[in-house]
């Protein structure tokens, strides 16, 4: 469902409490706009926690959220508009938007944003060299290579200095982004060739998210709910550490609906690889689980919120950042760049040294290969022969 500007028809959303009988599930009910169908189509909301007041308390709240949304014009099934026909003659301008329009319906949120982010300079180049209104087919080896020497001289601001040029990792981002574009022209054969892939990318520094010890994993719990009393932030710290999410793309867009009785369902318009995967809930985690009666809000609600439960609208992607570098700032761990994404690392490091067992380490991973999960963790630091090592005999020692 999505808000619009135009006014639709709708109706309010109402408490069927079933009498105040709680032996029986309760409903929301509500009507919402569909385009496809071209008339209202009634929604329900399940209501099952334990007590009359805790159903009442959410119903109150989400009734007032969501006959706001209403009112704002909320819809669902809405119509897509048509896409135009792509040939090696549409124009650079047009292709481009022609390749994000696609990529929105396919691609994760900031995925999108990735590619959109890198698509802006390359519009920035194509017109500065005089090919934006040309069509695709001409871009060959000369014209990328053009682009590549443009990264490397290009003068942009980083936080308040000028620099030229990019990092490795960045120049490799907009590398990836054009083959992706032009893969899309190869595919469908509108264009023979990728002269993209002709395009080296660089290597960068790996493992620069920084693991959290142990020490100061307890000494940030104890202030992020003991000083600060961030509830939220501790349950998402956690879904991280023990699920291995990657903070913004996956454990924020979480819904109730997703926890199961033993595991937690990654779908894949989340999910890195696009595919709809379970990673298995640790003890731990469903201790919190319980203890934050996660299980007992309706399915369609977001974990996350800007309310600190679930809710209807998921938290913006700078939102949990800026609460973990308030933990952060408060617990003074600034000698190094710690971050979200550091609570990954750390728990893969908990999970290895606890079990040794890479295989479990690759699952709740979701790698598809285990050279993928032993290079993941070489780069941690973790040497996976490390004890049979210490069985190497010395020099002259017999064998056996």
């Amino acid at each position: 469902m999505s808000a619009s500007q135009a006014k639709y028809p709708y109706k309010e959303a109402v408490l069927a409490d079933r009498k105040g009988d709680i032996s029986k599930p309760w409903y929301v009910n509500y009507y919402v706009w569909s385009e496809i169908e071209g008339k209202l189509v009634r929604k329900r909301s399940k209501l099952s926690h334990p007590s009359k007041k805790e159903r009442y308390d959410h119903a109150k709240k989400f009734i007032a959220v969501i006959n706001k949304a209403l009112a704002n014009g909320l819809i669902t099934d809405e119509i897509e508009e048509p896409t135009e026909e792509l040939t090696s003659k549409t124009s650079i301008k047009d292709a481009m938007a022609i390749f994000l329009r696609m990529k929105k319906a396919t691609a994760s949120e900031n995925t999108y944003k990735g590619y959109k982010k890198d698509l802006k300079v390359f519009e920035e180049w194509a017109e500065k060299a005089g090919f934006i209104s040309k069509p695709i087919k001409i871009i060959g080896t000369k014209e990328v290579f053009a682009f590549s020497d443009f990264l490397d001289a290009y003068t942009r601001s980083d936080e308040g200095n000028s620099k030229v040029g990019f990092s490795k990792k960045t120049f490799s981002n907009f590398i990836s982004t054009l083959r992706t574009m032009w893969t899309v022209f190869t595919t469908r054969e509108i264009l023979k060739d990728n002269p993209f892939l002709k395009v080296v990318k660089r290597k960068g520094r790996s493992g620069q998210h920084i693991p959290y010890s142990p020490s100061q994993v307890r000494k940030f719990k104890e202030v992020c709910l003991d000083e600060l009393g961030d509830k939220q932030l501790w349950l998402f710290v956690n879904f991280i550490y023990y699920c291995f999410l990657r903070p913004a793309e996956e454990a924020q867009n979480l819904q109730i609906k997703h926890i199961l009785k033993k595991t937690i369902v990654i779908p894949g318009e989340i999910a890195k690889n696009n595919l709809t995967e379970h990673v298995r809930i640790p003890k731990g985690l469903q201790k919190l689980i319980e203890e934050y009666k996660l299980r007992s809000f309706p399915g369609h609600f977001y974990i996350f919120t800007l309310s600190g439960e679930p809710g209807i609208k998921p938290v913006g992607n700078k939102y949990m950042y800026m609460h973990n570098k308030k933990v952060l700032d408060h617990a003074e761990f600034t000698d190094q760049d710690y971050d979200l994404y550091g609570w990954k690392h750390t728990g893969n490091i908990a999970l290895y040294l606890a079990t040794k067992d890479i295989k479990l380490v690759q699952a709740q991973n979701r790698h598809k290969d285990i050279s993928t999960t032993d290079k993941y963790l070489r780069d941690l630091g973790l040497f996976l022969d490390e004890d049979a090592l210490d069985l190497f005999p010395e020099a002259g020692s017999n064998f056996g």
